[in-house]
């Protein structure tokens, strides 16, 4: 809670917030965001090893894979103001190794590297500390030199757009930055399977505190099960997630709560609704 200048309790700034759902294909959903609008982008994408994500397949050739991360990616820094974070998850050694490709497009756009964070998968229950799968380990019982070594993290790149400072007072505690301030974050991941491929709430809280400020706005640009939205929820940030598959839309109206989001399908635009947008996303504004 807060206190106004006479002593009286103000309302949580978390319940000030507004959180936004839109229905489509981030490439075209991001077009609609007005520029400079977003403060931090923190999101995982797709892969592209396979997993089904209902509406979207993940499997698609690397050309075509790439020309998507090339689009998406050129968005985000049309929205992100000056100054602003974009955090996005990534396997650390795919056999298209993906994590350089995001990174080459990125420095391309004109995106300039803050830090990489190796997100270890660690398990204190497992005695190897290594969140890794019985079958891997079972697969890998034998040495061969042509062969890499087991994967126990995935990256979090975090970019930034020029070399701007976003002004404001950080909610972060001198303790949350002694724990997190080196670039390595041994965190568990998650075993709740709701999704395919969800990442643990500490990931995109952590990120949050550090790179954006209290009153922000966030975007997630491929939502899924929706931890980056619930995360801004608790942290007191403004959110708006981009979601393909309507089935994980239904998930999310279950665990944040039917009356904490407002929800609209990309696809029926039209004129008037553009002009709704533009009234809804006055309140995204950068100061």
């Amino acid at each position: 809670m807060t206190s106004d200048d006479s002593g009286r309790i103000a309302t949580p700034l978390s319940s000030k917030m507004k959180h936004k759902i839109l229905i489509g294909d981030c490439r075209q959903v991001m077009k609609n965001l007005p520029p400079a609008s977003v403060h931090l982008i923190v999101t995982s994408p797709p892969y592209n090893v396979g997993i089904g994500y209902g509406k979207w397949t993940d499997d698609l050739p690397i050309e075509e894979y790439l020309e998507l991360t090339r689009t998406w990616l050129t968005e985000a820094y049309r929205i992100l103001a000056d100054g602003g974070k974009l955090c996005v998850n990534l396997p650390a050694d795919d056999p298209n190794s993906i994590l350089f490709e995001h990174f080459n497009i990125m420095k391309q756009l004109g995106f300039r590297l803050v830090c990489n964070i190796a997100w270890v998968k660690w398990d204190w229950s497992r005695a190897g500390k290594f969140a890794i799968s019985k079958w891997k380990l079972d697969k890998f019982r034998y040495h061969s030199m042509n062969r890499g070594l087991l994967s126990a993290y995935e990256s979090v790149l975090v970019m930034q757009k020029n070399h701007a400072t976003l002004k404001g007072r950080s909610d972060l505690k001198y303790e949350e930055f002694r724990d997190w301030k080196y670039n390595v974050w041994l965190i568990s991941p998650l075993k709740d399977r709701a999704h395919p491929a969800p990442y643990p709430m500490e990931l995109p809280r952590r990120l949050i505190k550090l790179y954006s400020l209290p009153g922000q706005n966030v975007l997630d640009p491929f939502l899924g099960s929706g931890t980056t939205m619930k995360a801004c929820m608790e942290l007191g940030r403004n959110s708006i997630g981009i979601e393909l598959n309507p089935d994980y839309v239904e998930m999310l109206k279950r665990q944040l709560g039917y009356g904490s989001l407002e929800i609209e399908n990309a696809e029926q635009m039209t004129s008037a609704f553009r002009q709704q947008q533009a009234e809804f996303y006055r309140h995204f504004r950068i100061p």
